[in-house]
């Protein structure tokens, strides 16, 4: 999962071209899924400071200080064209 501090629209239309949506739509927190990742799973991480022009979020320059659980997860809500 990827935390949620800092996460902005800029990380979301990072992700959502990555995945071949395109449009980012919204910035929803995690919890609102209505699967919570299990605590074994890894933050991989926790802060992504994407600009657009990015293919990949693991690609974004990111903060490598892990103090972020599963309450925090991002979210992202992706459209067509």
């Amino acid at each position: 999962t990827v935390c949620d501090d800092s996460w902005d629209m800029k990380d979301v239309a990072v992700v959502c071209q990555e995945l071949g949506c395109w449009a980012a739509k919204h910035t929803p927190a995690g919890m609102l899924y209505s699967r919570v990742a299990e605590e074994a799973q890894p933050v991989f991480i926790q802060v992504a400071l994407c600009h657009r022009t990015e293919e990949a979020l693991a690609e974004c320059e990111q903060i490598e200080t892990f103090d972020c659980g599963h309450e925090e997860d991002a979210g992202a809500v992706c459209g067509v064209g």
